[in-house]
């Protein structure tokens, strides 16, 4: 049966303490979920299938391939508008940006409650992504989009 470890709370029980980095005391924890893949949706399903083993949130992926980029359907040139940067105008002509597909270049996953099932976590993480606005999904090779 497939698991993916992800970040967990201290006081959870089913978490285990592993150090952040190998030269410190830091201490985070994580978790090993397996969710009833038939209780997921779509995109919770997709996600499932083709998250990295670890997706515990802190640190982008190193491997590219497991990278999980996340599209809104706008471009780099209108983001910038929208939040009314400084020499946007600029920016974007000079990296022609008008372009450019807007995204997330990695998704940080939440930290699963304690009290919360593996199959809520996936749907919820979904549901989080859509709530952002994401339309497309990329992980490595793979590709989801929204209907």
């Amino acid at each position: 049966m497939k698991t993916i470890t992800v970040a967990a709370s201290k006081n959870d029980t089913r978490a285990y303490a592993v150090r952040k980095f190998s030269n410190a005391p830091d201490l985070k924890y994580l978790r090993k979920i397996s969710p009833d893949r038939n209780e997921l949706t779509e995109l919770a399903a997709f996600l499932f299938d083709n998250c990295p083993p670890v997706v515990d949130g802190y640190y982008p992926a190193f491997d590219h391939a497991s990278r999980v980029v996340c599209y809104n359907g706008k471009t780099e040139a209108y983001m910038m508008r929208l939040e009314g940067r400084k020499n946007a105008e600029g920016y974007i002509r000079c990296y022609d940006l008008e372009n450019v597909p807007s995204k997330i270049q990695d998704w940080k996953f939440d930290v699963i409650r304690h009290d919360q099932s593996d199959t809520g976590y996936w749907n919820l993480q979904a549901a989080k992504m859509l709530g952002a606005g994401v339309v497309r999904i990329t992980i490595g090779s793979s590709e989801w989009a929204a209907q």
